[in-house]
């Protein structure tokens, strides 16, 4: 039997920044911690040779997110993220309406028309003609719950 992690598997169990990163982020949630916050924040930046700021409210939670942004750049941790804030943090997204998610015609028309209700790409067909244990919604282009 196969291991299905090693040493040499390069699969990530846990990462010290991402820890932080949530951290802070709660103590920015919760309110009163801002310096802490702030202080976390310039200490990222200044390991991407970015000039410290000096932020509060909102903006420093917005600066927080995208530092995380850089910082986990590429790590699988984008879409969790946004979804968590869609959730919890609804109406401070960079987006139409306070949305997280993009809004409106898709970049890539017209193979894709707009992005609608959509957080994330919808299945291809492909997937549902190849999975049968995935049903095929009666108009695969509609979000679900629409």
């Amino acid at each position: 039997m196969p291991l299905l992690t090693d040493f040499d598997t390069d699969v990530l169990l846990a990462d010290y920044v991402e820890a932080r990163h949530h951290y802070h982020e709660a103590l920015a949630m919760q309110g009163g911690n801002e310096a802490a916050v702030l202080a976390f924040v310039n200490a990222r930046r200044a390991v991407g040779n970015q000039a410290p700021v000096a932020l509060t409210g909102q903006a420093l939670i917005t600066e927080l997110r995208n530092q995380r942004a850089r910082d986990l750049f590429m790590g699988g941790f984008r879409l969790p993220d946004l979804r968590r804030w869609t959730r919890f943090d609804a109406g401070n997204g960079p987006f139409a309406n306070g949305s997280y998610f993009p809004t409106g015609q898709h970049p890539n028309f017209p193979v894709w028309s707009d992005y609608e209700e959509w957080t994330c790409y919808p299945i291809p067909l492909s997937e549902y003609e190849g999975n049968a244990n995935l049903a095929k919604p009666a108009n695969p282009n509609v979000p679900p719950g629409i």
